[in-house]
């Protein structure tokens, strides 16, 4: 889900990848906070498998650990725990992507969140049932995905575990 944009609509680099990952094709940007990136999902993933995986690849992508990850290495929570929350938030990106139409990416109906999130007028009922969807899928990722501080919800509210 790292790879895919389920989590992050776009992947850090380290100091001194920009320039090799420009060179092997990726899709490169610029975060929020003014670091190099590069855009999610990433152009090299095919279906689940990563095609650089034996290739040069940017720092990160080797690097990157989620916290159900981190919590499953460490002895926190299970493998089987792991999986339910896996299998929720896999559950829940379905659940955001059924209301999308075919060309909007779940990148696309993030920023439609957050302004829909933000609007003080009232929602069509389609536009209801994507913030409801969506912040639940958020709340989730923010809860057994993101690392504390890095939430998604509107307003900056952060409510990891």
């Amino acid at each position: 889900m790292c790879c895919d944009g389920t989590i992050f609509d776009v992947a850090v680099m380290r100091d001194g990848d920009a320039a090799a990952a420009i060179a092997c094709g990726f899709r490169t940007t610029v975060a929020d906070d003014g670091r190099e990136a590069f855009k999610l999902p990433c152009h090299h993933l095919n279906g689940t498998a990563c095609t650089r995986y034996d290739q040069w690849r940017p720092s990160t992508c080797g690097k990157f650990q989620c916290t159900t990850q981190k919590r499953a290495l460490d002895g926190d929570i299970t493998e089987n725990e792991a999986l339910s929350h896996i299998t929720a938030a896999w559950q829940a990106r379905d659940a955001v992507l059924a209301l999308l139409p075919s060309d909007e990416t779940l990148s696309d109906a993030r920023a439609r969140f957050q302004d829909l999130a933000a609007s003080t007028s009232s929602l069509a009922p389609q536009d209801a049932r994507l913030v409801v969807r969506m912040f639940a899928f958020e709340r989730l990722l923010d809860q057994h995905f993101r690392k504390p501080g890095k939430g998604r919800l509107p307003g900056g509210q952060s409510l990891n575990a």
